[in-house]
C-alpha cells in the first residue's frame, strides 16, 4: 500500500475513534459527567389501559433535541417524529407525533405521544410512562391511554439480544 494511502485510511480511523469518545463519555456516569440520553434506544413497552400488550420501540434522540421512533406493533403508522428536551437531573421529556392508518394504507388520524423519561445511574437504561392522545381526521380527539416502558441503550458493540431486553 502506497504511502500516501495509508496515511489517508490513519487519519479517517483517527478521525472515527476521536468523534466517538466525546458520545462515550457523555454516556458515561461513571466519570463524573451527567449521562446523556443521545442515542439509539429500544424498549420493551406496556400498554397500562385494557388488555397489557407489549411491544418493542426503538428510538433515536439527535443532538439538538430532535427524534425519530419506530416501532413492531401490529398497527398500521408511520414513523413517530418529534423532539426530546432535559427537564432536569437524568429527566427528559419526549413529545413525538405518528400518521394513524387504515389497511392498506388510508389515513385515519394522528396520535400524540408525550413520555416522562429517567435514566438511571449509569446513563445506559431508562424507564419511562407516557400519555397518548389519539385523533381522527378532523383533530377531534378519539381516545387517550397510557402505557410504561424500560429501555436499554444500544451502540455500536451492543448485542441484539441486549438491545432487546432479552440477553445480557
Amino acid at each position: 500500500m502506497d504511502k500516501k494511502r495509508r496515511i489517508g485510511i490513519q487519519s479517517i480511523a483517527l478521525a472515527t475513534w476521536l468523534a466517538a469518545v466525546p458520545t462515550y463519555a457523555a454516556s458515561s456516569s461513571s466519570n463524573g459527567v451527567e449521562p446523556s440520553i443521545e442515542g439509539t434506544w429500544v424498549g420493551r413497552v406496556t400498554s397500562l389501559v385494557g388488555p397489557p400488550v407489549t411491544f418493542l420501540s426503538m428510538t433515536t434522540f439527535m443532538p439538538g433535541g430532535s427524534i425519530i421512533e419506530e416501532n413492531n406493533s401490529p398497527a398500521i403508522r408511520s414513523l413517530a417524529q418529534g423532539e426530546w428536551v432535559k427537564t432536569g437531573s437524568r429527566q427528559f421529556v419526549r413529545t413525538m407525533y405518528l400518521f394513524n392508518f387504515a389497511a392498506p394504507r388510508t389515513f385515519i388520524g394522528m396520535t400524540k405521544v408525550i413520555n416522562y423519561i429517567e435514566l438511571n445511574h449509569d446513563g445506559d437504561e431508562y424507564e419511562s410512562l407516557a400519555d397518548f392522545e389519539v385523533y381522527d381526521t378532523n383533530g377531534n380527539l378519539v381516545t387517550t391511554g397510557h402505557n410504561s416502558a424500560h429501555a436499554r441503550r444500544c451502540t455500536a458493540t451492543t448485542t441484539v439480544p441486549h438491545c432487546m431486553g432479552i440477553g445480557p
